[in-house]
């Protein structure tokens, strides 16, 4: 399995303070088709869940992922066994503003 990691909270690399949601782009970019396990949690519990497949040369886009300025972890996961095929584009919002972009370079990778 592909694993990427990506944490917010407040005063941390990732600032939860100023993002209230978060748009998410996973690409295939390898030549097979992988399922794809997206989850969004803060300390209540899970926000978002999601299982997806992705073809080679397709995208699969989440919009509107909130976090309302709390503190979130988001994983993805693939049945691949390595990240390279796999390419991720987090896009941080407040109001609807992009205040950030991240891809899978800034996630922490468990291969």
């Amino acid at each position: 399995m592909a694993v990427f990691a990506l944490h917010a909270a407040p005063n941390e690399m990732i600032d939860c303070r100023y993002i209230d949601s978060v748009d998410l782009t996973i690409a295939n970019v390898g030549e097979k088709a992988f399922d794809v396990l997206v989850e969004m949690k803060d300390a209540s519990g899970i926000l978002y869940l999601s299982l997806c497949e992705v073809k080679p040369g397709s995208v699969h886009i989440q919009t509107n992922l909130l976090t309302r300025f709390a503190s979130f972890d988001l994983l993805v996961v693939t049945n691949l066994n390595q990240s390279k095929a796999t390419s991720l584009t987090i896009i941080a919002k407040n109001q609807g503003a992009t205040v950030a972009v991240f891809t899978h370079d800034n996630c922490e990778r468990m291969n």
